[in-house]
């Protein structure tokens, strides 16, 4: 469900909890300031794509010495080396048997020594190389272990065990496990808990960006049973008040807005469609992998979804994102500012 996956992936990204970094950090790769940890998508990536993937990437034909320096299992391969073939008879080699890359070893990791190299570098034949700066990157990520690890939002879902926690009693359900360990390691205790009033607040605001009304906390604060909390999270859920403050996220993403900026603010004609959409697939469940779909292909679709009111379909208005976007009056290169608006898309 749209709403409810938008607000996970805004709590995974620390975005509802900021301050709060999960423990396995270091070990998925993901950079922190306390250990520096080498980020491969965000700091390696870019640097091998740059200088090596043209020669050592996954296009067979231009995969010179069959090494792939994108791919883990060839870079770290045994290679037979011949001294002839390199200006490295300074270097104290173990052996000519050695990886392009050697996790935790960059002495012995051969594309950082060619990379080091000043009379055989590379890149070859007078080619940019890379900075002091980027052969450190490389470096310390060599000597971290050289992990390829992907991007949490690549990998597979799991069923981790739960953390041990200091207080048992805290933890109501699994979810609370992760945050009080959390919490133990930073030597933290949790908060006391909101009365009745405070938590009405923040649960409404939180869910629909609006306060609770008079009303809605003169019922909740008269309701004694054990389902009051369940019956209110639901109530908010399936208001329109939720679509609509979830659908902003989405929204904000795309770009949207009923005017194209700039100098002369020039109106988006019948914008508001896209926007409404967007509300109502919230306010549906639509998966979010329908809701992408919808945008790239949503007139192209066998079975698209039907508009609840009036029958029409209702996955074409997802295509008109491609509408919105940054606007410049009169470029002086209009080729750059087309080029410009695709790649913010």
């Amino acid at each position: 469900m749209i709403g409810r996956a938008l607000a996970l992936l805004l709590l995974m990204s620390g975005l509802l909890l900021p301050g709060f970094s999960p423990a396995s950090d270091a070990e998925d790769g993901i950079e922190s300031a306390g250990d520096e940890v080498v980020d491969f998508d965000r700091q390696v990536r870019p640097i091998l794509a740059h200088y090596c993937l043209p020669c050592h990437g996954n296009d067979g034909e231009a995969r010179k010495k069959g090494l792939r320096l994108d791919d883990p299992e060839s870079a770290t391969a045994l290679r037979d080396l011949n001294l002839r073939d390199l200006n490295l008879r300074d270097l104290n080699l173990r052996d000519l048997n050695i990886p392009a890359i050697s996790p935790g070893h960059p002495e012995n990791s051969l594309a950082l020594l060619r990379i080091s190299d000043d009379d055989d570098p590379m890149p070859p034949d007078g080619r940019e190389r890379p900075s002091v700066e980027e052969v450190e990157i490389l470096t310390r990520w060599v000597e971290q272990g050289a992990s390829y690890t992907k991007h949490w939002s690549w990998r597979p879902l799991e069923a981790p065990e739960l953390p041990e926690v200091v207080d048992e009693a805290w933890a109501r359900d699994p979810l609370d496990r992760f945050i009080a360990s959390g919490l133990d390691s930073l030597g933290l205790k949790p908060a006391e808990d909101a009365d009745d009033r405070t938590w009405l607040r923040r649960v409404t605001f939180d869910l629909t960006g609006l306060p609770a009304t008079p009303e809605e906390i003169e019922e909740f604060l008269a309701d004694q049973s054990v389902e009051a909390r369940e019956i209110v999270v639901d109530r908010l859920l399936t208001s329109s008040a939720h679509a609509e403050h979830f659908a902003r996220h989405w929204l904000d993403l795309m770009r949207f807005a009923e005017t194209h900026g700039h100098e002369f603010d020039y109106p988006i004609p019948e914008a508001w469609k896209y926007r409404d959409y967007v509300i109502r697939a919230i306010a549906s469940d639509v998966p979010i992998d329908q809701l992408v779909t919808e945008h790239l292909a949503g007139d192209l679709l066998e079975q698209p979804r039907i508009h609840p009111q009036d029958g029409t379909d209702d996955s074409v208005p997802g295509t008109t994102w491609f509408w919105l976007s940054q606007a410049t009056h009169a470029p002086v290169d209009v080729l750059q500012d087309t080029f410009d608006r695709v790649d913010n898309q």
